[in-house]
């Protein structure tokens, strides 16, 4: 595992690769600590990084004041740095995007929708708070993933973002994929999916 330091460099080396109105994203998995998350959003300031994904994450072993401590630095962070978060672990389901909401998280919320809940009730939540959102996969089937694209396509937030779907091919049998691995989908692309293709090749 490399520290920081050396992450840095490659982070600079591969930046220096890329086109110039490329942005990158960047995720700790919810890896770092205070510290680590504060140098690390020093650091991206001056470069061109969409966001940081949950740089900080406790989960329920640490308990309610521990996770209370978490989402606290969480909020600090995403006002104290103009590089923007984004929460993923933080927001697995209905009513943990319902709290961030309702505390006024100030920057993105990836939805993986196989996860967040009923359609109807997220996107309604979603737009009603405007929120920025980065629609993404759960390692759904293509039964899944076609509900899911079809929820992304419905919603228009203020920020649109590329999708999160960089996924497949997943399944040793293409089918179960729905697609394949392409830059750009649309929702023609989706409504041409075919859930019982996946349905058959089971039986």
């Amino acid at each position: 595992m490399l520290d920081a330091a050396d992450e840095w460099v490659l982070l600079d080396d591969l930046l220096a690769r890329l086109p110039g109105h490329v942005k990158l994203r960047l995720d700790a998995n919810g890896a770092w600590t205070t510290r680590q998350a504060a140098k690390w959003l020093e650091r991206c300031a001056a470069r061109p990084i969409e966001f940081v994904e949950q740089p900080c994450f406790a989960d329920a072993s640490q308990g309610a004041a521990g996770q209370r401590r978490t989402d606290d630095v969480l909020l600090g962070l995403a006002r104290d740095y103009p590089t923007t978060l984004a929460l993923d672990e933080s927001v697995a389901g209905l009513p943990s995007l319902r709290t961030w909401l309702e505390r006024g998280w100030p920057g993105a919320l990836v939805v993986k929708p196989a996860l967040a809940g009923a359609p109807v009730s997220v996107l309604a939540l979603l737009a009603r708070h405007q929120a920025d959102v980065v629609f993404s996969s759960a390692f759904e089937t293509a039964v899944g993933r076609q509900a899911a694209l079809r929820m992304a396509f419905q919603f228009k937030g203020p920020h649109p973002r590329a999708l999160g779907y960089g996924v497949a091919p997943l399944f040793k049998q293409e089918q179960f994929d729905g697609l394949p691995a392409v830059p750009f989908v649309s929702i023609d692309d989706v409504n041409q999916m075919n859930p019982e293709a996946v349905w058959n090749a089971l039986n």
